[in-house]
């Protein structure tokens, strides 16, 4: 069984193949490049309820300040025509944190 990530703030962008990108405060120790991930619809309650979207294999991972996204990787993240600043602002709203929190950029790409 694959690892599940959760996608729960962008199940339309994934579900419409425009995301291929995410940002984590978290490191994310477990995946490497060309590990299979199941992205997941994790809002219901409990686990067994969790949608399964899609399998798709990690590109790349790296660590970089929030601040650092460029225009380009925010349409990566499902989020065009949103500017980097407008999406470090929704980030950070989001998930409580600020503009020079280090996340952890993770790509992959679907089958």
């Amino acid at each position: 069984m694959s690892r599940l990530l959760s996608v729960a703030h962008t199940i339309e962008q994934v579900e419409n193949r425009t995301k291929t990108v995410t940002r984590r405060k978290t490191l994310h120790t477990y995946l490497e490049p060309g590990d299979i991930v199941t992205l997941v619809d994790r809002s219901p309650r409990t686990k067994q309820d969790w949608k399964r979207l899609v399998d798709v294999e990690i590109v790349s991972k790296r660590r970089e300040r929030l601040d650092a996204i460029t225009d380009d990787d925010v349409a990566r993240e499902g989020f065009a025509p949103m500017t980097a600043a407008q999406f470090v602002a929704w980030y950070c709203q989001a998930f409580k944190c600020e503009p020079d929190t280090m996340v952890t950029r993770i790509e992959w790409r679907y089958p």
